[in-house]
């Protein structure tokens, strides 16, 4: 179906034209000059912003069979029974509306002539309706506005859930890049002091993102902060995580997350995982390690097993822990970010800290995407043990 629109290009306009392509109508746009005086084949013409050239151009068109919808009300044309006024504030909605309407009436073959009475009841219904729209619409901003106060407050509240500070007296330096897909995230990673030789660090992803994912997050860190106290294996704090999860929380979302706990003393370790992508550590030569072992997902199955594995860091290794927001970042070819450009990232940056590295990350990762929105929660990482003196 063809609808003609004419008069000047503002932004109104375009907004309306937008909305009757995506309405499947098809827009053909005359200027002024263009403006057919035989419109016998024009079941509906919109014209906005009208001026007085307008006008005549209407009223030449006024015995044409032609519904003429004029969308300001500040420069009325008068064309004798063929146009309708529509305030120039009315949504696009309700415009397409009356389009509809006419479109009925026409393939009807109904007359199209309204009286100078139903003119004006048809208009001052039409001002009701734009003024109950817009209170609807400032009603609607007022909420809006509340929801994005609330998801500022609960943004900050699950920023402290995250280390403020990292271990100064060990042989360790930490930095860290966390994004969240929207104001709140389901990712989330932990530091803690197991005793005076033991460290233990902690990254989670809950599936999805926002505020579910955010309060699962803090029933995480719960559940973790009170069952990794003064245990050393790894895989028994995921078992202890797991089980509580499919007890007691009961979640449909799931759980993936990497544990490792760091003799600080001679930097052994031992980790454990839970269905997370394999962590990297980063040697001094530029070889990479992969940190995985055996264990499914934290919240689905009652009795899933775990396994502890072991290695070592040396000086000038770096651990590099992450969720999957980074290593499935697609590109316009749909091709993932993936491992192997993280890897290889921080081997071709050994020379460079570790706080300019994690910088460099976000922006090849920015740079590799589509757009600049993530379509998932960020979050990064990166433990180096210091060279020997």
């Amino acid at each position: 179906m063809n609808i003609h629109i004419s008069g000047e290009r503002t932004n109104r306009f375009f907004s309306l034209e937008r909305s009757l392509v995506n309405e499947n109508f098809r827009c053909i746009f005359f200027s002024l000059e263009e403006l057919p005086v035989d419109a016998g084949a024009i079941t509906c013409m919109v014209l906005h912003t009208p001026s007085q050239a307008l006008a005549r151009k209407i009223h030449e068109m006024k015995n044409s069979g032609c519904a003429v919808i004029v969308m300001n009300d500040t420069a009325r044309v008068h064309a004798e029974n063929t146009v309708l006024y529509i305030p120039g504030e009315t949504s696009n909605q309700l415009v397409i509306a009356v389009i509809r309407w006419i479109i009925g009436i026409s393939q009807q073959n109904l007359s199209l002539q309204f009286t100078e009475e139903g003119i004006a009841e048809f208009n001052s219904l039409l001002q009701k309706q734009t003024a109950s729209l817009q209170s609807a619409l400032e009603e609607l901003d007022d909420k809006k506005k509340r929801i994005v106060e609330e998801l500022t407050l609960a943004s900050e509240l699950q920023k402290s859930f995250l280390p403020k500070s990292f271990p100064r007296d060990i042989a360790i330096n930490f930095t860290h890049k966390y994004i969240p897909h929207e104001y709140i995230g389901g990712d989330f990673f932990e530091i803690i002091t197991i005793d005076h030789e033991h460290l233990g660090i902690i990254i989670a992803d809950v599936s999805g993102h926002g505020v579910a994912s955010a309060l699962i997050t803090a029933m995480f860190k719960s559940v973790f902060n009170h069952v990794a106290k003064n245990c050393l294996s790894p895989m028994e704090v995921l078992a202890k995580i797991n089980a509580e999860f499919v007890s007691t929380i009961r979640t449909e979302h799931y759980i993936t997350a990497f544990y490792i706990i760091i003799n600080t003393e001679n930097f052994t370790c031992t980790y454990s995982t839970a269905g997370h992508p394999a962590q990297l550590l980063i040697r001094g030569d530029g070889t990479v390690e992969p940190l995985s072992a055996q264990g499914f997902f934290i919240g689905m199955f009652d009795q899933t097993q775990y396994e502890n594995l072991e290695t070592v860091i040396q000086p000038g290794d770096r651990l590099l822990l992450y969720t999957d927001g980074i290593i499935e970042c697609q590109n316009d070819l749909m091709q993932p970010f993936g491992k192997e450009r993280l890897s290889k990232i921080f081997q071709e940056n050994k020379d460079m800290d570790i706080e300019n590295l994690s910088k460099t990350v976000i922006s090849e990762l920015v740079a590799f995407m589509t757009d600049n929105r993530f379509p998932d929660d960020v979050t990064l990482l990166v433990a180096e043990r210091l060279p020997e003196l």
